[in-house]
């Protein structure tokens, strides 16, 4: 199962927005965000989480043997003067 969470993300990552079912859900969210903002200076990054990955008993650490991928966005939305553009990574 995946889950989309928003992060808002200014210099560092501020918070998170709020965790999705589908991606078209947490974009609908980060849309609503990034109105709420009162300047250009935050954006708003959609992760994708794949849930239940469990790993072998032996192993001390999944990220260490490659099973849990470091987390990138794989959606970016943000705001220039007024206007919310999205790309996607």
């Amino acid at each position: 199962m995946k889950i989309y969470v928003v992060f808002r993300n200014g210099v560092y990552r501020h918070e998170c927005g709020g965790v999705f079912s589908t991606l078209e859900l947490a974009k609908e969210a980060a849309k609503c965000l990034i109105d709420g903002e009162p300047d250009d200076h935050h954006y708003y990054d959609i992760v994708m989480f794949e849930l239940d990955i469990q790993t072998t008993h032996m192993q001390t650490s999944a990220i260490d043997y490659g099973e849990l991928a470091e987390s990138k966005p794989i959606c970016t939305l943000t705001r220039n003067d007024g206007i919310i553009i999205e790309y996607e990574n």
